[in-house]
């Protein structure tokens, strides 16, 4: 599904982690663990084509385009949440009839009309999350970034849950989380891929004698 090959991300001229060299199949739950600043949401960038700061290789089973969801909502201040939900639904090419089974999946029926300045930081984040439950993204790879973030017990239930449905189908799931997921039989599935701290740069003394 996803290869890695000697694949570290880099700022600048600095190198954020040490090298990956690993492979992961169909139906892998992986979940990045390093500290802040190691580069757990820029690998996901690069993963999903929209940073190109990296070195070495990676590549994706079929030159497969993976679906990425971002910490940011990126949701549009001026438009209530249905005209968010159809604006990203339109971004994925998704079909807009499932939008009202899915709104009551997550708690967000009746609140369609409201502008999304009004909302809760857990009910904007529902709404990023809403695409990954059309089928039309059951086949895709997930790169997810902080996807429990501000939401209840509950609704982290059901996305975990998700995401153990979408391995189970032979998806493939990559996220980071700064929490532990919840239910034992993903935490059970989810494989650690741990970022580690690169090596020192050796500088050689030259003689200029």
């Amino acid at each position: 599904m996803l290869s890695f090959n000697s694949f570290s991300v880099i700022r600048g001229e600095k190198t954020l982690f040490k090298p990956l060299s690993v492979n992961f199949r169909s139906g892998d739950l992986v979940q990045l663990v390093g500290p802040n600043g190691r580069g757990k949401t820029s690998l996901l960038r690069v993963l999903a084509g929209i940073f190109s700061g990296f070195e070495g290789q990676f590549s994706w089973l079929d030159e497969q385009v993976p679906v990425y969801l971002g910490h940011k909502t990126g949701l549009h201040p001026g438009m209530n949440l249905l005209e968010n939900m159809q604006q990203l639904f339109n971004l994925y090419n998704l079909e807009h009839e499932l939008i009202d089974s899915i709104l009551l999946k997550l708690g967000l029926m009746g609140y369609e009309s409201t502008p999304v300045t009004r909302l809760s930081a857990g009910q904007t984040r529902k709404i990023t999350l809403a695409p990954l439950f059309h089928p039309a993204l059951h086949q895709k790879p997930w790169l997810l970034d902080e996807p429990f973030t501000s939401l209840d017990q509950e609704t982290c239930l059901l996305i975990e849950g998700l995401c153990l449905e979408h391995a189970e189908r032979g998806g493939f799931v990559m996220m980071t989380s700064h929490q532990n997921c919840l239910r034992e039989d993903v935490r059970e599935k989810i494989t650690l891929l741990q970022l580690e701290e690169p090596e020192p740069q050796v500088i050689e003394d030259y003689d200029y004698e």
